[in-house]
């Protein structure tokens, strides 16, 4: 009697289950999207901003304008905002916010936009910040975490080298009489949305012979950039 063999059976060719697809590609986004949240949580931002220094109860128009601007540009890049506006536009207030964003955020920016001098900044019921103030805040737990200060007041530019000598990294200021607009949402739109270069972003942000926002400290830091 012949003995007919089994025939060998063929290797299985591979396949992949469309649900182990489905979970490879949502655990893919969800790694991926950790990454995202976790740099997204070590970074926060102040937001002073005070036009009506006078103790005018109501927001000003431009007090508004900044809330509104900086949101739209910003929020994408920030997991937590501190907003100081109008009444709670006041040293102590700023003083305080800072050190606890910087005990929270391992980067912190702060914003500041009112009007000021060459040595002080004007908050509300005509509360000033001065150099002294503003040397006073190395002595701050982690000041090395106020990584940028935007300075938005008349001849801000003179204040820019106080903060870098407390620990910021980088801030820019005015070296004459100025206004915010338009350059306040063109630089948020450069350093924001575009990710350029700190320099990069205030030179493409200038009206000519309107602005003269300069860098101190470093020039080359990105808004998703560490130090």
């Amino acid at each position: 009697m012949t003995v007919i063999p089994k025939p060998l059976p063929c290797p299985l060719r591979p396949h992949t289950h469309p649900k182990a697809t489905m979970v490879c590609i949502l655990a893919t986004v969800m790694i991926l999207f950790g990454f995202l949240s976790e740099a997204c949580a070590a970074r926060a931002a102040i937001v002073f901003a005070e036009m009506e220094k006078d103790d005018a109860e109501s927001e000003a128009l431009e007090e508004t304008l900044i809330v509104y601007t900086t949101t739209v540009q910003l929020s994408a890049y920030y997991s937590r905002f501190y907003w100081l506006t109008n009444t709670k536009a006041t040293k102590d207030n700023l003083i305080r916010t800072i050190q606890t964003a910087v005990n929270t955020y391992t980067t912190v920016d702060l914003y500041i936009i009112a009007h000021g001098g060459m040595q002080y900044l004007w908050g509300h019921y005509n509360d000033r910040f001065y150099v002294d103030d503003i040397l006073g805040l190395k002595s701050l737990d982690h000041i090395e975490r106020l990584r940028f200060v935007y300075l938005g007041s008349c001849h801000s530019w003179d204040l820019a080298d106080e903060f870098v000598e407390a620990g910021v990294t980088s801030a820019i200021g005015s070296a004459i009489k100025m206004t915010n607009f338009p350059f306040y949402p063109r630089f948020l739109n450069n350093f924001g949305a575009r990710g350029l270069y700190l320099q990069t972003a205030v030179t493409l942000s200038h009206t000519p012979l309107v602005d003269d926002f300069r860098v101190c400290g470093k020039k080359y830091i990105t808004l998703r950039s560490g130090k």
